[in-house]
C-alpha cells in the first residue's frame, strides 16, 4: 500500500511539474509577444538602424578614378560606365529592413523595405556625374534636384509600391497620407551629409553645421557631392539632412498626385505643400505653399523653426510638377 501511494505521489508530482512547465512557457510567450508589440517604435528601430545602415561616399566610385568624368564635355562610354557602377555594386550590400514609427495623430505604422544595391549605385553615379556651370544661387539648385529626381523616380517604383500599400491598408485620405510619409522621414535619425572632409567643413561651413561637428551633436557622412543624397541613397542608407529629406518627400508626393515644393534658404531646406492650412507659408502664382519641417519628429504643417522663421528668406527651389 506504501509503495502504491509512492507510485502515485511520484506520478502526480511528474504531472504538476509537466502543467507548471506548459504554462510557464506559454506565459513566456505571451509576455514576450506583448513585450514586442509595445515597446517604443524608437528602440526598435535602433536596433534595426545600426544593424542594417552601410553608409558610404563617393571614394566608392574614384577607384575607377580614370574613367570618371572630369568636365562637362568628357564623356564616358557605356563600358567604364558599366564597369564602375559593377566596382559600386561589389563594395555594397543590399540593404533590407523594417521601419515603425507614428504619425502625429498617434497612428502606428509598419514597413518592410528592401532596396537594391544595383539601384542605388545606379543613382550614385547619376549624382556624381551631374555638373551645373550656372553661378545664380536658384538656378543652379534648381538644376541640381531636377536632375536627382528625374533619375531616382525612374527606379522607385518599389518605394511607391510600399507607400501605396500602406495607404490602401491603413485606408488613409489625402491628409493622413501626407502625414503618414512625412512622419516615415521625421522619425529616421539625423545625419549630416558633407560635401567636404569634416576639416573643411569646420573652416568653411555655416556656424550651425560647426556646432554640430564641435559638439558631436549625431553623425555625418563626408566627401559627397553637392552635401546632399538622392532618394534612394536615403533609402538605402536610412540617413540625411534636410535636403536630401525635402527630395525625399517631394519624389513621392509628387508621384501621389500632390502639389509641392523644394524651399531652400541659405542654409535650409523645407518641404512646402499646397494643402489647406495654418501658419506659415510662401505664396506662389497665387497658391500658399505650407511649410513643413522633415529633419525632426514632430513638426506639422504650417510650422517653422524659430531660426528661420522669416518667410522672405526662403525661395522656390524645386517647382511642382503637378501646379494644376
Amino acid at each position: 500500500m506504501i509503495i502504491f501511494r509512492l507510485i502515485k505521489l511520484f506520478f502526480l508530482l511528474v504531472y504538476n511539474i509537466f502543467i507548471w512547465t506548459i504554462s510557464i512557457v506559454i506565459f513566456t510567450f505571451v509576455v514576450v509577444s506583448l513585450a514586442a508589440f509595445l515597446l517604443p517604435e524608437e528602440k526598435t528601430f535602433l536596433v534595426d538602424y545600426q544593424k542594417n545602415t552601410n553608409p558610404f561616399n563617393d571614394s566608392i566610385f574614384h577607384q575607377f578614378e580614370e574613367h570618371l568624368t572630369t568636365s562637362e564635355n568628357k564623356d564616358i562610354s557605356a563600358e567604364n560606365r558599366l564597369k564602375i557602377i559593377q566596382n559600386c555594386i561589389n563594395e555594397v550590400p543590399v540593404s533590407k529592413y523594417t521601419r515603425y514609427w507614428s504619425d502625429f495623430n498617434q497612428n502606428r505604422y509598419k514597413s518592410n523595405f528592401e532596396i537594391s544595391n544595383s539601384f542605388v549605385c545606379e543613382a550614385s553615379y547619376n549624382r556624381n556625374q551631374i555638373y551645373v556651370n550656372l553661378s545664380d544661387r536658384d538656378g543652379y539648385w534648381r538644376s541640381v534636384y531636377s536632375q536627382i529626381v528625374q533619375f531616382d523616380t525612374t527606379k522607385m517604383g518599389f518605394i511607391y509600391d510600399y507607400f501605396e500599400e500602406l495607404r490602401v491598408n491603413k485606408e488613409l485620405d489625402y491628409v493622413d497620407f501626407a502625414n503618414a510619409v512625412v512622419s516615415f522621414v521625421q522619425s529616421i535619425p539625423y545625419t549630416l551629409i558633407l560635401s567636404t572632409t569634416k576639416d573643411l567643413a569646420l573652416q568653411e561651413y555655416n556656424s550651425n553645421i560647426r556646432e554640430y561637428l564641435l559638439q558631436n551633436k549625431g553623425p555625418y557622412i563626408e566627401n559627397i557631392k553637392f552635401g546632399l543624397l538622392s532618394p534612394l541613397e536615403f533609402f538605402h542608407t536610412i540617413r540625411g539632412d534636410c535636403d536630401t529629406r525635402t527630395l525625399v518627400v517631394y519624389s513621392i508626393l509628387s508621384h501621389f498626385g500632390y502639389d509641392v515644393v523644394v524651399l531652400n534658404c541659405t542654409t535650409h531646406s523645407m518641404i512646402g505643400l499646397n494643402l489647406p492650412a495654418q501658419g506659415k507659408a510662401i505664396k506662389v502664382k497665387g497658391k500658399k505653399y505650407y511649410f513643413w519641417e522633415t529633419t525632426a519628429e514632430g513638426w506639422q504643417l504650417g510650422q517653422l523653426p524659430p531660426e528661420y522663421n522669416s518667410e522672405k528668406d526662403w525661395y522656390v527651389a524645386l517647382s511642382s510638377v503637378n501646379d494644376f
